[in-house]
């Protein structure tokens, strides 16, 4: 809601809560509800500690959101030069590594009993279950790692990634 950054001025903190809720009666929706609470509209990722060749200043950079006026290339905050797109492209696959490995090296649990699978190459549960993530960690983490490889192939073609273009391509034929 566009009501989320007003509440930072402390002169009209009053004012802007008598508003939310108001806003939240006519639409019908209670205070706490799910839906009231803020999420980002713009995609998220950011590369943290890229190091500047010009300046050697580090900083952190959020790709979808960091971009010159032109939309074309990654500035340096304290230079203004920008960043070398290979080095972004080895930086971006280099986080897409890590989360895959974070995502695999998560423990499996039996649907049906909830123990932990002890045995790497069981594919099913000594009472017969399946082996899955957790279903908070498939909702947070599975879903997310989707969203991140989905927009990483549109990264990757709008600004000609060749490699992790590629990268993102094994991913995918391996996924089915």
């Amino acid at each position: 809601m566009c009501i989320r950054d007003s509440s930072l001025d402390e002169h009209i903190t009053d004012e802007v809560h008598k508003m939310k809720k108001n806003t939240f009666k006519i639409l019908g929706v209670t205070d706490f509800a799910a839906e009231t609470t803020f999420r980002e509209p713009c995609l998220t990722l950011v590369l943290r500690d890229l190091v500047c060749e010009q300046c050697f200043y580090i900083a952190d950079l959020d790709i979808f959101r960091q971009r010159d006026a032109l939309g074309k290339q990654w500035l340096c905050p304290s230079c203004s030069q920008p960043y070398d797109k290979r080095y972004v492209e080895t930086r971006l696959v280099q986080h897409l590594s890590e989360e895959l490995i974070s995502l695999n090296v998560q423990d499996l649990y039996c649907r049906r009993c909830k123990m932990i699978r002890e045995d790497a190459l069981a594919s099913n549960c000594a009472c017969g279950g399946e082996y899955d993530f957790m279903r908070d960690y498939r909702e947070k983490h599975v879903t997310n790692f989707e969203s991140l490889v989905q927009n990483l192939q549109k990264l990757a073609a709008t600004d000609d990634f060749e490699n992790l273009k590629l990268i993102l391509r094994q991913l995918m034929s391996n996924a089915h």
